[in-house]
């Protein structure tokens, strides 16, 4: 499988594991509007399980529980 063969919402996903596994003192950061609701709560579960991991999560996503130990952020437009 290459990279190129991943849809948005995998690629967003494999770009943030590439990066952290090159730089893992760095914030992972997902853009996640390709992410849609189960999946952005079933990836937020699983980074929770990782140990000293820093991650930002962007979505438009409002109806996904937030697994404990994640500070939410709300913006309006």
């Amino acid at each position: 499988m290459s990279r190129e063969t991943l849809s948005g919402g995998e690629r967003n996903v494999f770009d943030a594991a590439l990066a952290y596994s090159m730089r893992p003192d760095c914030p992972v950061i997902i853009e996640a509007a390709e992410i849609d609701g189960p999946h952005l709560q079933a990836l937020m579960e699983h980074l929770a399980q990782t140990d000293d991991l820093r991650a930002i999560i962007l979505t438009w996503y409002d109806n996904v529980a937030v697994p404990e130990g994640w500070n939410i952020v709300r913006t309006a437009a």
